[in-house]
């Protein structure tokens, strides 16, 4: 199946909130290196005739945190192409802070992105020195007949050169991350008395992320404050985070309308910009607004200018480049657009459709979704200041805003309870896609026994015939797409943990609801609940400022982003929640979300060789659940195996403490085995009627586990219990063959407690190959949910942390 590429949070396989933080610039240490394309660089200094100072040189990382490699996300090698797309080039003046996000797809379909700060630096005075000969150079060989004559370097003039401070991260918290990477900027420029690692370290691993639908992470830095917060599980593309309003102030609704209807087909979408910013955000947007859909094919929203040659792929894809790379000529090259190619000029609100010929929408479903936009008071808001937007996205520092311009209904954060002001919108396209695809359980061919591998899980031809005519010319190109053979491919594979089913489903239920000649009303439980509406607010931990007075800070400079010192950094805290696995509160199936696999972030890390501690350790908490987990799925669904010696191990264990004869006498045994008191006894009634006895009746009994025999465990009386234990074995003759049978039922109704217990002396004899002691010792219960326990069967026990049943 094809990877499947989309914004939905119920899509979301991390919970790590940061995955990399990353420096890219000019090496210092380095000679300059020219390169023509920005991948390779050539063995001169300067390429052919191009004046070094519009030359693109070789930008790479000098530094990056955390210094290993995630398990299921290594660090991206070509990190300096995508944080600098149009190369590393040289200024001679200071230019504003620049911000923009790029998006990494991996194999597996999902989305990295890279939130980017570019500010420019003055060269150092070695690299400056270099680059006066360079120029001086190029002036002697090629100054006179180039195009670049009238250009001179001054040697007293400042050269300044980009740096990027690069973020890593598998989700789109556009806002809070742009605020984050300029607080840390200013913090650089200015002094601090907490030093840059650590502001650094604590953010990427101790910062927790929220949990969809349950928790907000509210995190401090400098003036502002950031929110983490992702949309619920039954509004799985309702990001707050994302700016939606940036694709209606970019496009009119007809625009907007052609686009959605060119991405839905599959066809091959190039936006273009000279704001990089705007690229990635409306095709994020863009891309949000196909849920159930899904985007299967090449998706690069920022190109870079070294990689142009993918707009001439024969192949569906969405590209953004900025305009003026597609208008160089100085370079020797030429872009050729090929003529399916759809154009979407974002600065100045122009879609060029190409050679294709134009499928619409069905009439009443296009008029529908375009006089929902129009009524929109988000989109007709936002719009107003549309001109400002779009010609100063980039900027990393907001503009100030008049105070007449604010509105009063306008708040830095929204509270957890109130409605997202572009539901609206998502309603509208979501009601859209319910009514295209509305009734298509009924043409899935599911695999049977006689056809385990049906040829055509669906019956494509068939579903466009029963629609209605207005909508058959369009539906006939989209059930030839891949977005919508992935969306079959998941009804006829169901994932019992996709919730993003469960929500569509639920949406064609309610849209049937809502008709009056539908009588039978079914429930939609999921889309309406409001289980999601409360969040709990996580306050993050700001960065330690614990033994700043035993450490050497290097000198402030006020011009320059200092290079993070590696020895600097210090452990992350232990934050509750973050490296343990989260409990989620189960309210049913449909309720419950996604189950999440959790990383131990930060845990284990040797900041000093900059590795991972391969010898995990684990808690004792954590070895008595594998050691449990290990035994209940040896033991869970089979009949328990007691011991065929269980009921001498009873006896000879009283005996031992009457007479003081040895515990594994013959001559007892002998006379045991022909005991006719003893030839009818019954091991399940024992143990059925032990079960019985509630918490009270067992405190003080000591039970031992053997994993002798096959046996699960034996139980040796304590001064406490030896009148109950004489008083059963009296009545075990007369009883054992009536409740034989009844005491095998209980066994299977047994505690937790007890039944934990049966689980760790099952597994006794294979606690060696994890590396546990090879006896597992006496455990004794003491009362509900606590466990005393001996190193060996004869000493005290010891008080041990409580253990609670699952």
């Amino acid at each position: 199946m094809t990877a499947k590429v989309g914004i939905s949070v119920n899509r979301r396989k991390t919970e790590r909130l940061n995955d990399y933080f990353a420096i890219v610039g000019l090496d210092p240490e380095e000679e300059l290196r020219a390169t023509s394309d920005g991948l390779t660089y050539q063995n001169t200094k300067f390429g052919s005739n191009i004046h070094p100072l519009k030359a693109k040189y070789v930008s790479q990382v000098l530094h990056r945190f955390p210094y290993f490699d995630h398990e299921d996300q290594c660090f991206p090698l070509n990190l300096p192409v995508f944080c600098m797309p149009g190369g590393l080039r040289l200024k001679l003046k200071e230019e504003i802070p620049t911000f923009f996000v790029f998006v990494q797809t991996h194999s597996n379909g999902e989305h990295t992105y890279g939130f980017c700060l570019t500010f420019y630096e003055k060269l150092d005075n070695d690299t400056r020195n270099e680059l006066q000969e360079i120029c001086e150079l190029w002036e002697k060989y090629y100054g006179e007949d180039s195009m670049y004559s009238s250009l001179h370097l001054d040697p007293q003039s400042d050269v300044f050169a980009p740096k990027c401070l690069c973020l890593l991260s598998s989700w789109p918290y556009f806002d809070s991350y742009r605020q984050w990477l300029t607080n840390l900027f200013l913090n650089s420029i200015n002094p601090c008395e907490i030093p840059l690692e650590r502001y650094i370290c604590n953010f990427m691993l101790e910062v927790p992320n929220a949990i969809p639908g349950y928790t907000e992470v509210r995190y401090r830095m400098g003036l502002n404050d950031l929110h983490f917060r992702c949309p619920p599980p039954n509004k799985p593309i309702a990001w707050r985070s994302l700016p939606f309003s940036i694709l209606f102030q970019c496009l009119s609704n007809k625009n907007i309308v052609s686009l959605f209807e060119s991405i839905l087909l599959e066809r091959s979408v190039l936006l273009k910009s000279k704001q990089l910013f705007l690229l990635s955000a409306v095709s994020e947007v863009i891309i949000a607004l196909l849920y159930p859909l899904s985007w299967t094919h090449v998706y690069i929203p920022v190109l870079p200018e070294a990689l142009l040659g993918v707009i001439a792929a024969p192949m569906p894809f969405i590209v953004g480049v900025h305009s003026d790379w597609l208008e160089i000529e100085s370079e020797g090259r030429s872009i050729e657009i090929p003529s399916n190619v759809i154009q979407v000029d974002l600065d100045c609100d122009r879609i060029e459709l190409g050679s294709l010929p134009s499928i619409q929408l069905p009439s009443k479903r296009r008029a529908k979704l375009s006089l929902a936009l129009s009524e929109c008071p988000a989109i007709s808001n936002c719009r107003e200041s549309s001109s400002f937007v779009v010609q100063n996205a980039d900027l990393a520092f907001s503009m100030a805003v008049r105070p007449c311009s604010r509105k009063e209904t306008e708040s830095e954060s929204p509270s957890s309870d109130d409605k997202y002001e572009w539901d609206t919108v998502l309603e509208a396209f979501l009601r859209l896609f319910v009514s295209l695809l509305r009734g298509y359980h009924r043409f899935l061919v599911f695999p049977t026994k006689s056809d385990p591998s049906p040829s055509e899980p669906f019956l494509r031809n068939l579903f466009v015939e029963r629609m209605e005519s207005d909508k058959r010319q369009f539906m006939s190109y989209l059930v030839k797409t891949q977005a919508f053979q992935n969306f079959i491919d998941a009804r006829t594979n169901p994932d019992p943990e996709d919730l993003d089913l469960i929500l569509f489903d639920e949406g064609i239920e309610a849209k049937r609801n809502r008709s009056k000649l539908n009588v039978i009303k079914r429930d939609t439980e999921f889309l309406l609940t409001n289980q999601f509406s409360q969040l709990k607010t996580i306050y993050a931990l700001t960065p330690d400022d614990t033994g700043l007075s035993e450490i050497e800070l290097p000198p402030f400079d006020a011009g320059t982003f200092r290079i993070p010192n590696k020895d600097l950094y210090i452990l992350p805290r232990d934050v509750p929640g973050l490296n343990k696995r989260r409990e989620r509160q189960d309210t049913g199936p449909a309720l419950t979300g996604k189950k999440k696999r959790h990383s131990h972030v930060g845990q284990n890390v040797a900041f000093s060789n900059c590795i991972v501690d391969s010898d995990e350790k684990f808690t004792a908490e954590e070895c008595v659940f594998a050691i449990f987990i290990m035994g209940y799925c040896s033991c869970v669904g089979k009949e328990p195996t007691l011991s065929k010696n269980f009921e001498k191990m009873i006896f000879l264990s009283n005996h031992e403490k009457e007479s003081g004869s040895p515990v594994f006498s013959s001559s007892y045994q002998n006379r045991l085995d022909s005991s006719p008191k003893n030839r009818n006894y019954s091991t399940d009634s024992y143990s059925s009627r032990l079960t019985k006895n509630n918490s009270a009746e067992l405190e003080g009994t000591v039970i031992s586990p053997f994993a002798r025999n096959g046996g699960i465990f034996g139980a040796e009386s304590s001064p406490k219990n030896e009148s109950k234990l004489s008083m059963e074995e009296t009545k075990l003759n007369d009883e054992g063959k009536n409740m034989n049978n009844e005491g095998t039922s209980f066994i299977r109704r047994k505690s937790s407690q007890d039944f934990s217990l049966e689980c760790l002396s099952q597994v006794s004899n294979k606690t060696k190959d994890i590396g546990m002691p090879p006896k597992v010792p006496s455990i004794e219960v003491v009362n509900s949910g606590i466990l005393k326990t001996c190193n060996s069967f004869n000493d005290e026990p010891k008080q041990m942390s409580p253990l609670n049943a699952p």
